[in-house]
């Protein structure tokens, strides 16, 4: 099923323009949980990328830099500092309000909400910042597994799964399309990097 989904929308797919519009054109895929979030995150103006395994994602990380021509991006979490170190790809700690139209951001999630086509995350990835605090644009590293119904399931899945640790603002991120309207410190570019089933 995912090498089926990685190839409907990966934007990176060779085929993306032939995709796109079939997507236009409300072509219709299965309802399954998945493509549940994955429609609804992309139609909001987000990026999916379904990478088989850690070279995909390595690859993919490298086309967003060279897409974007970024020398560095902010990283918080130590485990995904050790994925841009073994690239070679730069990374600091630290959010410049001056400058966070421009920058990028690495950083985990809780889980992803398929009725909403959200993001989940917690003091556990974004400390003590604000949504509106962060940065435009961010890269978000996940897994399959983590995607789950409604606010509530990923509400009870840290709960259940943290229940020792719990963490503190907890929030979802949405990526938004611009319609004139909204505050512009909401609105977010985001690519979604979702690494292949773990077993």
């Amino acid at each position: 099923m995912w090498h089926r989904i990685k190839n409907i929308f990966s934007p990176f797919n060779k085929e993306s323009s032939f995709i796109k519009n079939k997507l236009d054109n409300n072509i219709v895929v299965p309802e399954s949980q998945e493509n549940i979030f994955i429609t609804k995150f992309n139609s909001s103006g987000g990026k999916f990328i379904y990478c088989d395994n850690q070279d995909e994602i390595s690859d993919t990380l490298h086309n967003i830099i060279s897409e974007n021509s970024l020398e560095s991006i902010i990283c918080f979490d130590n485990q995904l500092q050790n994925i841009l170190s073994s690239n070679n790809i730069s990374y600091h700690t630290s959010i410049n309000p001056l400058k966070k139209e421009n920058e990028f951001m690495f950083l985990n999630c809780e889980n992803l909400i398929a009725f909403e086509g959200s993001i989940m995350v917690s003091s556990d990835q974004i400390k003590f910042f604000r949504v509106t605090e962060l940065t435009r644009n961010l890269i978000i590293y996940s897994n399959c597994n983590q995607i789950t119904t409604n606010l509530s399931s990923a509400l009870r899945r840290i709960k259940s799964e943290k229940e020792n640790n719990l963490p503190s603002n907890i929030t979802t991120i949405k990526a938004l399309k611009s319609n004139g309207f909204e505050d512009s410190t909401i609105l977010k570019n985001i690519y979604l990097l979702m690494l292949g089933e773990i077993k």
